[in-house]
């Protein structure tokens, strides 16, 4: 089952703003669509601020294979 537009906006929200360790693990996801086992396979040195760029190159599934190339 998938969130309504309503709660996916309530669920930003709280974690953009209520002080949670995982709040930019949660807005990724929902902001990009990543999988979670891509944003856990994430580490700084593919995160780029100034451009705001992220690039994925593996997940943290078995064999460490994105669904898409």
């Amino acid at each position: 089952m998938s969130m309504s537009c309503e709660q996916a906006s309530l669920l930003r929200r709280e974690a953009m703003y209520g002080g949670h360790r995982l709040g930019p693990y949660v807005v990724l996801g929902l902001l990009v669509g990543m999988r979670t086992e891509e944003l856990r396979a994430l580490g700084w040195d593919r995160v780029d601020l100034e451009n705001r760029t992220v690039v994925v190159t593996r997940s943290a599934r078995f064999g460490g294979d994105t669904k898409t190339a």
